[in-house]
Parts: C-alpha cells; structure tokens; sequence
C-alpha cells in the first residue's frame, strides 16, 4: 500500500480555498449578516518571500458597467505558487473572493487582472502571495 504525504502548503491553500468558499456563499445569501473573514498572520517582516517576489504598481479601475478591475503587476516571481484578492468595504475586515495561479518563475515584469463582478461601489483591494510552501505576503492596500 503507497502512503502519500500532504504538505502544510497544500492543506493550507485548501482551508483558504473552503473558507472562502464558505464566505462567499454566507455573503451572497445572507448579506445583513457580518462576513466572517480568514485572518492570516501580517507580519511588517517579509523576508521570507522577499526574495521571490518583487511587487509593482497596483491598481483599481472601473468597467462601463461599474464594477471594479483591480490590476497588479509583479516585477519579479519566483516560486510563487498563487494570488488571492481580497475585498474589503471599510480597509480593515479583507475576504478574498477571487483565486489566481502564479505564472512561474519570472525575472521580468507580469501584470495580473481580475474584476470584481459583485461589488459595484468604492472598496479597498488587496493581493496575498502565497508561495509553494505556504508562506504568504501582502500587496499594500489599495482603494477606488
């Protein structure tokens, strides 16, 4: 019988991913209800992903329709493994709502997009990078 490991990275990005999951769907039934939020560990110390990634411009811009795009550029990716974008109406409680993989290793600039289809309005954007073993930073904090 093979046995298999699970790495900590793995089972994290599945407890982001189902969280989230649950969030999304909390919001969108229940809207006068508080949204529960995943809180990771912010630390003002990047180190551990500062070597592997280097962030550019991060921005907010809005469709014909109204609805939010939020472009990222990263001047530089190594060992990245995905993006989450984060969503938040007063700039402190952040709920991802969208989950993007990494384009791999890269020395030169990429720009990322997403639109945010359910919020139309002003809201505050962040990005969370996380790499293949788990560690996670934060893109500062935009808004529109």
């Amino acid at each position: 019988m093979e046995s298999r490991v699970i790495s900590p990275a793995f089972l994290f990005c599945i407890f982001l991913t189902a969280f989230t999951q649950f969030e999304l769907l909390h919001s969108e039934n229940n809207s006068s209800t508080k949204t529960f939020t995943a809180k990771l560990k912010e630390s003002s110390n990047h180190s551990a992903l500062a070597e592997k990634l280097v962030w550019g411009t991060i921005e907010v811009k809005k469709t014909e329709a109204g609805f939010n795009i939020i472009q990222w550029v990263t001047i530089k990716e190594l060992n990245v493994k995905e993006f989450l974008v984060q969503r938040s109406d007063n700039g402190k409680n952040f709920f991802a709502f969208r989950r993007l993989d990494a384009k791999g290793d890269r020395y030169e600039p990429f720009k990322y997009q997403v639109t945010d289809h359910k919020a139309k309005g002003k809201f505050f954007y962040r990005i969370i990078a996380i790499d293949s073993e788990g560690k996670a930073t934060y893109s500062k904090t935009i808004n529109e």
